[in-house]
């Protein structure tokens, strides 16, 4: 897979001009997977991920503003973007990716309930609005 580039985030130098916040810089790297730099008050800032729209952020590694990237704790930008699709997709082996795939059967089977409860509710509103004469069990005299 092609690796994207931010000129705001590459190098050192260019995260050392990035003014220090809150939300982390992000940048795409994957259809549904973000790699996100935390610019901290006192370097070095830390690589984040996040998925499906940023609804979950992690952090993965800190970034290599003060030392050298050793692959592990500490990691460039382009060691960056291939931790944060490891980990989004779950191929880091940690807890919380399974989890994550646990969570994604339990959308699908919430979905799929919701969708029985509808059907549900439409085959019951014919017999409500159906004449109350046709309902009745006793004769009327």
């Amino acid at each position: 897979m092609a690796k994207v580039r931010d000129a705001r985030l590459e190098t050192r130098t260019a995260r050392r001009r990035l003014k220090p916040r809150r939300k982390p810089y992000w940048v795409r790297v994957a259809p549904i997977i973000w790699l996100g730099y935390r610019a901290l008050q006192r370097p070095p800032g830390t690589w984040n991920v996040g998925g499906n729209a940023k609804r979950w952020i992690r952090k993965i590694a800190y970034a290599d503003d003060l030392e050298r990237a050793n692959g592990k704790t500490i990691l460039d930008f382009w060691q960056g973007q291939e931790a944060a699709k490891k980990v989004a997709r779950g191929e880091d082996g940690t807890r919380w990716a399974k989890r994550s795939i646990a969570m994604r059967g339990i959308l699908e089977l919430r979905v799929a309930t919701l969708t029985t409860r509808a059907e549900r509710a439409s085959t019951s509103r014919v017999t409500q609005c159906s004449p109350p004469l046709l309902r009745c069990s006793r004769r009327l005299s």
